[in-house]
């Protein structure tokens, strides 16, 4: 789907999130995704011919939030498993085009129930990281969040489920990176990718009857 967003639909987003911008930053767990680690992943996955077992097991436990963590569910390790059984194959094919690498992947991890797709379009980004920005549920809910807010028509959905999410999340995310850069208080790709993470998982929350941890002021965009 095109978005094809309007200046003024651009800029009302920007509104709603400049003022808070700061705090959803600052609640953002930096100690389960350190910046260092996730450093070290783009440069590991800069060339996929070199990208060892080790390097896409370090991936996933940093996708998933497992990075300090000594154990963590089976499912995930699996699925590491399996994408590194894969690899060698996948890169002997020399693929550039997103799309095919995407379905690739798809085809290879079809059977796998532990979230596929998002861990898909985090290689994808890993692969090409000035290309897709990092898509997951929650910068997910928080763009349809957003858009709901600007066009109320908008036909809003809990998750990604294919190709043109990513595509159109992509749109999202780099027309209102774009848009932000003519003002004084624009944000860095990645504050703002960790902003829309933080402000997803706060709606995530908030559907379950939870109150989002921090307390901070950011929350009244929930209200």
């Amino acid at each position: 789907m095109d978005l094809a967003l309007r200046s003024v639909e651009l800029n009302q987003i920007i509104d709603r999130l400049a003022p808070d911008l700061r705090s959803l930053v600052e609640d953002y767990d930096d100690a389960k995704y350190p910046a260092h680690a996730y450093q070290l992943l783009v440069e590991a996955f800069g060339d996929h011919a070199k990208t060892t077992d080790a390097d896409i097991e370090r991936a996933l436990r940093w996708k998933f939030g497992h990075w300090r963590k000594i154990d963590y569910p089976a499912a995930h390790r699996h699925l590491a498993e399996r994408i590194a059984q894969e690899w060698k194959r996948f890169s002997r094919e020399g693929m550039q085009d997103p799309e095919s690498i995407y379905r690739h992947w798809v085809m290879v991890l079809k059977s796998e129930a532990s979230a596929p797709h998002i861990t898909i379009t985090f290689l994808l980004h890993l692969l090409l990281p000035d290309q897709f920005p990092i898509m997951d549920q929650h910068t997910f809910r928080a763009m349809n969040w957003f858009l709901k807010d600007a066009r109320p028509e908008w036909p809003e959905r809990k998750a990604p489920t294919d190709f043109s999410d990513l595509m159109m999340y992509k749109e999202f995310f780099n027309s209102l990176h774009t848009a932000w850069q003519s003002r004084d208080d624009a944000p860095t790709r990645s504050d703002l990718d960790k902003a829309l993470m933080v402000f997803g998982q706060g709606l995530k929350m908030r559907s379950l009857g939870k109150t989002p941890v921090g307390l901070t002021n950011w929350q009244r965009l929930l209200l």
